[in-house]
């Protein structure tokens, strides 16, 4: 027989020596008969204690283990090249398709900037020249059609010059000065002007239209409420193909304005002629935007529509 204290301070009586373990009866805790020996005194008599096996890596293991790392982070750095160069080239691919549509709806600028975008992200993958040329071919034509655009803007001495001031104000002048003095001054100060007009192709009744039987629906009036009637000195529309109520942006070409006296009992009223020969459909948002235009997509797919059409003759 053998008594045990427990931590508890419980006397716990172990009578068979074969039983290592009984639970307190006051605390439930485990108490030992024996205290256990460590594993090389525990070892019976006469048999040598086993050592414990320490691990060991050896070099070799470690230069694999080495090789290893290094794979997973080579691989790793590839997976992300590889998934920065779809994204880049998906971005390009995109540019792309933005600078065409910007192209066909004659935002040339927009055009130009997309097409640089795709330029610059195959250039920085190392795409090849058959990807790239193209598009520095079509940077180019933008590029000249800006330019182009920018001259027509810029326009400011001598012939196609942009007329300085509204039609509205040669209105005035021609309503309150002398019609010989004011035609004059029309001649000397504004013939061959450009004026930037939108509206719709209507016809045109009287004998101001025996040359061009449509005109454009842009009304002109004096301050004090008098009318000028525009009319074209030939078949400018006709050339187009445009058809009565088709809306239009025209780039006209002051040719003449003259008093037409009108029949018997009729006050009379002028006349400002546009040289239909050298009057054009605007064909380039880059120019209405130069002069200052608002260009929503509306007016954009109108100048786009412009631009496919070609005069007759």
């Amino acid at each position: 027989m053998k008594e045990v204290t427990c931590i508890c301070g419980e006397r716990v009586v172990f009578l068979d020596p074969e039983v290592e373990t009984k639970t307190c009866p006051n605390c439930g805790m485990p108490v030992r008969q024996y205290a256990l020996p460590p594993p090389e005194e525990a070892a019976p008599e006469g048999r040598k204690p086993k050592k414990r096996r320490r691990s060991h890596i050896g070099p070799r293991t470690l230069v694999l283990l080495g090789a290893i790392a290094l794979l997973l982070a080579v691989a790793g750095v590839l997976v992300s090249l590889s998934v920065a160069k779809s994204s880049a080239l998906s971005n390009a691919v995109a540019s792309v398709k933005n600078a065409e549509a910007a192209e066909t709806r004659g935002d040339f600028n927009t055009a130009a900037a997309d097409y640089q975008r795709a330029i610059k992200l195959y250039k920085a993958w190392n795409a090849s020249q058959d990807i790239i040329k193209p598009l520095e071919t079509a940077l180019d034509k933008m590029e000249r059609s800006i330019a182009d655009a920018e001259a027509i803007a810029r326009q400011s001495v001598g012939e196609n010059e942009l007329l300085s001031i509204s039609l509205e104000e040669i209105a005035r002048q021609a309503y309150t000065g002398s019609p010989d003095a004011f035609q004059q001054a029309f001649d000397r100060d504004y013939a061959r002007r450009i004026v930037i007009m939108q509206g719709k192709v209507e016809e045109g009744l009287g004998r101001a239209f025996k040359a061009s039987a449509l005109t454009i629906s842009y009304k002109v009036f004096s301050p004090s409420g008098e009318e000028v009637e525009l009319s074209f000195n030939g078949p400018f529309f006709e050339r187009y193909r445009l058809k009565q109520g088709a809306e239009c942006i025209v780039r006209g070409v002051l040719a003449q304005m003259y008093r037409d006296p009108g029949g018997p009992g009729q006050t009379g009223r002028w006349i400002i002629v546009f040289d239909g020969a050298k009057s054009s459909l605007v064909t380039d948002v880059a120019q209405l935007k130069g002069l200052g235009w608002k260009v929503d997509d509306e007016t954009a797919n109108l100048v786009a529509a412009q631009r496919a059409l070609s005069p007759a003759y």
